[in-house]
């Protein structure tokens, strides 16, 4: 039997940073394209969306004939898939009409597009183990990575990290 599920756009007017670089030109994701994995298809959407200026989520279908629209903006955009009989993944259907803006420029600053790397982890737990205060700790992050820019995650991300390590 297979497993359908959407992947659509995630709706995000935070404020965040993210260093990750798309090195080739994607292009929209065709119908009948077959990928290897659920996590093939959803990676390669990510990236898609980030490269075009719009975030996405990934949630299993429950019912694919009453599709949600998604977010604040009600954007229509998506990509379904489901899984073939030989395991593969295949696109069932790409809907890319916004009903809004797109910001290329803005997408690295998304939640689903940021991530603390591991050595900020690693940098983190050694600087509140030593009491150096969150801030005092992200301002040292910044300089390591050579200003906000170049940084895949922002200061509320390694505030919820150091909560998560104090538990």
């Amino acid at each position: 039997m297979s497993e359908p599920f959407d992947v659509e756009e995630e709706d995000n007017d935070d404020d965040e940073d993210n260093n990750e670089e798309i090195s080739e030109k994607l292009s929209p994701p065709e119908v009948n394209s077959v990928f290897d994995s659920e996590v093939e298809v959803c990676e390669y959407y990510k990236r898609y969306g980030k490269q075009n200026g719009y975030g996405n989520s990934h949630r299993k279908v429950v019912d694919s004939l009453n599709p949600k629209p998604v977010g604040k903006s009600n954007c229509k955009v998506r990509l379904c898939a489901k899984r073939m009989d030989d395991g593969k993944w295949c696109v069932t259907q790409f809907v890319n009409e916004h009903n809004h803006d797109l910001s290329p420029s803005k997408a690295h600053r998304f939640r689903c597009n940021r991530k603390l790397t591991n050595n900020a982890k690693r940098s983190l737990s050694l600087y509140d183990e030593a009491g150096i205060p969150i801030n005092k700790s992200y301002i040292t992050l910044v300089v390591e990575h050579g200003g906000h820019e170049n940084m895949s995650f922002n200061k509320k991300d390694c505030e919820n990290y150091t909560r998560t390590i104090r538990r």
